[in-house]
């Protein structure tokens, strides 16, 4: 299976991203979740984008708005 790209976006400062390889969706979507505290995620492969979310602090636990 083909890799997917992870891009992080921190809500601070929309220019700084963290760029990063997956082995997976399943797998980005992991490393989102510990990485993030807040901000946006996007999900890539081959070019198309597959998912963008948004990670916000919930009442008692994080919650993800997907896109």
């Amino acid at each position: 299976m083909d890799r997917v790209g992870l891009v992080i976006h921190d809500d601070a400062d929309s220019h700084h991203r963290l760029r990063l390889e997956a082995p997976s969706v399943k797998v980005a979507l992991l490393v989102a979740d510990i990485n993030m505290d807040s901000g946006v995620a996007e999900i890539w492969r081959e070019g198309r984008l597959l998912a963008r979310m948004r990670k916000r602090h919930g009442l008692h636990h994080p919650l993800w708005e997907v896109a």
